[in-house]
């Protein structure tokens, strides 16, 4: 698996080019999507630019927004991808109103085993398995480190502790 570079827009949203379709790949364009955190879904998207993709209509739904509004949406079948990697889930159609750019949201992250990491001008997500073994290797250096840092308590310590203990009693 490799990891995806992308780009902070002028306002400051992290973005991704992606590619979408629905019943076939012939029908795939290329969209510049906003990672949206806040979002839980997989991909929303404008109705208008979800018809020439051929995605597979599969119901309804209704998403609560952030400032606690209901918003009605349509939902597809379709499939994402970028480079050599892709993965199909459920599209939000937005039906006149609701984001008028296309969003990937934490399940396309899951879905797509992405972490995203972000620092200065620098947008890229990354292998989750790979942050994974990092994190992991981080944690044992610093145990390590506090582990030598801390000394283990001597004697004289374990018997004055026990004494303050039957003190107590």
């Amino acid at each position: 698996m490799a990891h995806w570079t992308g780009y902070f827009d002028s306002p400051g949203a992290p973005r991704l080019k992606i590619s979408i379709y629905g019943c076939a790949r012939q029908f795939s364009k290329e969209f510049d999507v906003v990672v949206d955190t806040g979002f839980s879904g997989f991909v929303s998207m404008p109705i208008i630019e979800a018809f020439p993709l051929g995605l597979i209509l599969c119901g309804t739904t209704t998403t609560i927004l952030a400032d606690g509004s209901q918003s009605f949406k349509l939902t597809a079948v379709g499939t994402a991808f970028i480079e050599k990697e892709e993965q199909a889930g459920i599209i939000l159609l937005n039906v006149g109103s609701g984001p008028s750019d296309v969003l990937v949201g934490m399940e396309f992250l899951k879905t797509f085993r992405k972490t995203l990491f972000v620092h200065d001008q620098v947008v890229a997500l990354l292998d989750t398995d790979e942050v994974n073994k990092w994190v992991s290797a981080a944690a044992l250096e610093a145990s390590k480190l506090l582990s030598t840092a801390i000394p283990e308590p001597g004697l004289h310590e374990i018997q004055a502790a026990s004494l303050v203990s039957e003190a107590k009693e």
